[in-house]
């Protein structure tokens, strides 16, 4: 599975209530032959674990064109601002912003919107660091203790040069800026490092060495989760999340055990507290609940624990969109005649809802192992309805003509250009695909994550679930 990039620029605003509020400015200077505008789309939240929830009326468009500017009211003192856009620098990282702010953007002749060299401390600082965190392609990888010293070997080289760069601000930057950058720093080259050695698979012997050298890196991660800032560690959530499912795929690997929700939410209890422990639950719910048969009891029993309000609001926003006996959330889709689809053309119908995009693999697998249900349903009260998310017509047309990811008797529609930002996937909190949902004759919620019939056993499961249905 893979998440379906938007096309735009993304600000995600953290924001909470109680301090003094300020302004942070973009520009765009003046530049006559640049032709090209484009539109930024702005999103207030409360942290970044709120990254994909939107909230239409913190919704702010600005359009984009040269010589212009916009000041934003933050809330507090410190915030981030995340940049999803690989037309701007393809950072995906959050940034550090405070009060009065400003940030300088510009437009090329192509249209390409970049930072200008010319900015605050602050973000030039930023812009630094983010060029860490490299490491040897996965493809220059081999699953040997030579390329795990390297590995480590750039993980010090990184956390040596990160250290460089901080510290040549030591006269412009405060003592607590300088450590919460060290912090966001430290766990974005972690990540990737947890990445690569999460994957790895080779003999049981470096495997074990491998299993050491992660173990080690664990030990010394808690410093990032017990130092407290005027913010938290932007990645604190992620970072939890990561270092916990990574163990726990290293020990699948070694020793052949499965492992299921369940053993990441107890293994996050058991080496978090507080405000760490519940970002990375909710970071995990974020990332598992992509998947069918996650346990949706769970969702409850979070909620018992967590007191985090922004771990809460997105456990919350969860459990909402997916609370099965409500009516489906209404849609207008785009058929391949240009005629619209809207829930009621389909009232009485059991509903069979995939959700895919051209070039994905696990779409097409699906669409694969759907063939023998679709042939034994499709003459019956069900309606198998494929949802593109591509943001361009002829390349879900593309997808359509293929016959990879689609069967002749499903009803092939289109989000008519807006993606994975169609307000029916932003109500369910898809952010990966494939996916799959069901819908009872009555139009109410099944479940949105439904049983994706890879073999045998689930293949009956996800039968049985559409001849009930049918009763």
């Amino acid at each position: 599975m893979k998440n379906f990039n938007i096309y735009t620029v993304i600000f995600l605003l953290l924001s909470s209530v109680s301090i003094t509020r300020g302004q942070v400015k973009f520009v765009v200077p003046q530049v006559e032959t640049t032709q090209v505008s484009d539109s930024i789309i702005l999103y207030t939240a409360h942290d970044y674990l709120i990254r994909n929830i939107e909230d239409a009326s913190n919704k702010k468009v600005w359009k984009l064109s040269k010589g212009n500017r916009l000041s934003l009211d933050i809330g507090q003192e410190y915030s981030y601002l995340v940049i999803h856009n690989e037309e701007l620098t393809g950072r995906n990282r959050p940034l550090l912003i405070k009060n009065d702010l400003i940030i300088n953007l510009e437009i090329d002749k192509a249209g390409k919107i970049t930072f200008s060299k010319k900015q605050s401390k602050l973000v030039e600082c930023q812009l630094k660091l983010a060029q860490l965190g490299k490491y040897p392609r996965s493809k220059q990888i081999k699953p040997t203790k030579e390329h795990v010293d390297n590995l480590i070997k750039a993980r010090s080289d990184n956390r040596y040069l990160m250290d460089s760069i901080i510290n040549s601000y030591a006269t412009c930057l405060s003592e607590d800026e300088r450590e919460i950058l060290r912090n966001n720093c430290m766990a974005s080259i972690d990540l990737a490092l947890f990445s690569i050695l999460g994957r790895m698979n080779s003999d049981a012997t470096t495997m074990a060495y491998v299993y050491d050298q992660y173990k080690q890196i664990s030990l010394n991660s808690k410093r990032i989760f017990t130092v407290q800032h005027t913010i938290e560690t932007a990645l604190l959530g992620e970072y939890g999340f990561r270092l916990q499912f990574n163990e726990l795929n290293l020990e699948r690997t070694i020793h052949g055990h499965n492992f299921t929700y369940s053993a990441i939410y107890d293994q996050i209890n058991k080496h978090n507290r507080g405000i760490a422990r519940d970002r990375a639950i909710a970071e995990s719910i974020l990332n598992e609940i992509q998947y069918d048969r996650f346990p949706l009891s769970y969702l409850d029993s979070a909620l018992m624990i967590v007191k985090d309000s922004v771990s809460r609001a997105v456990i919350m926003a969860q459990k909402e969109s997916r609370t099965t006996g409500k009516i489906l959330f209404p849609f207008v889709f785009e058929d391949v005649q240009k005629r619209e689809i809207t829930p009621s053309d389909l009232e009485g119908k059991v509903l069979i809802i995939d959700f895919w995009y051209n070039g994905c693999l696990g779409c097409a697998k699906l669409a694969k192992v759907m063939e023998d249900v679709i042939d034994a349903f499709h003459e019956r009260d069900v309606v198998f309805l494929s949802v593109n998310v591509d943001k361009n017509r002829a390349r879900w047309i593309e997808g359509v003509k293929s016959g990879i990811y689609t069967s002749p008797y499903n009803l092939n529609v289109y989000t008519k250009g807006q993606g994975q930002n169609h307000p029916f996937l932003l109500h369910y909190k898809y952010r990966s695909f494939p996916q799959l949902m069901i819908v009872d004759r009555s139009g109410k919620l099944v479940t949105a994550n439904a049983t994706r019939p890879f073999d045998a056993e689930r293949r009956k499961e996800l039968v049985a679930t559409i001849e009930n249905l049918l009763k």
